[in-house]
């Protein structure tokens, strides 16, 4: 025999028009960062500080007067709080944008900053390294040139010492 069905428990208690407390936090942190007079205010704050539920425009929102409420007056009322809506959600993307901007310049900043000072660091040791190998290259210059002399040195040595040897042997074969 199959399983008895039983209908689903609703996940939450909350009515849809309820927010949840992690989109009330995150309106918070929002609004922390945007001062008052930029975040709209919806068309409902009106209704709620209205004492005898008129509106400013002469609607009557409270239900008591002539027959209830009309559905204009409340397709008017979700159309306020409608474009309230999209007002806030508007100056909360203006808020993100700004602030992706912001954090867009000062990486540009500070990348540009790092290469400056990377170039800056590579061209110091490159005019060191350059010091360094035209002091070698004067060096080497001395070097080959106290060569030469020593070659050449070496060579009127050479020059002697065969003309000698040679007298020697010329000697020597004149003696035998």
């Amino acid at each position: 025999m199959p399983p008895t069905r039983t209908a689903k428990k609703p996940k939450s208690s909350k009515l849809p028009t309820q927010a949840s407390s992690s989109s009330t936090a995150r309106r918070k942190i929002h609004r922390e960062n945007v001062p008052d007079s930029e975040i709209p205010r919806s068309g409902t704050e009106d209704i709620v500080a209205s004492q005898d539920g008129i509106v400013e425009d002469g609607r009557d929102v409270s239900g008591m007067g002539g027959g209830g409420v009309s559905e204009k007056a409340v397709a008017d009322v979700i159309g306020d709080v409608m474009e309230a809506q999209k007002k806030r959600h508007s100056a909360a993307q203006a808020s993100i944008r700004k602030t992706y901007e912001r954090s867009v310049a000062e990486t540009k900043t500070a990348i540009t900053h790092l290469f400056d000072k990377y170039d800056e660091e590579a061209n110091t040791a490159h005019a060191a390294q350059m010091a360094e190998l035209q002091r070698l290259i004067g060096q080497k210059r001395e070097i080959e040139a106290a060569m030469q002399k020593r070659v050449a040195n070496l060579q009127r040595a050479y020059v002697v010492l065969a003309t000698v040897v040679g007298g020697v042997y010329q000697a020597r074969v004149a003696q035998l």
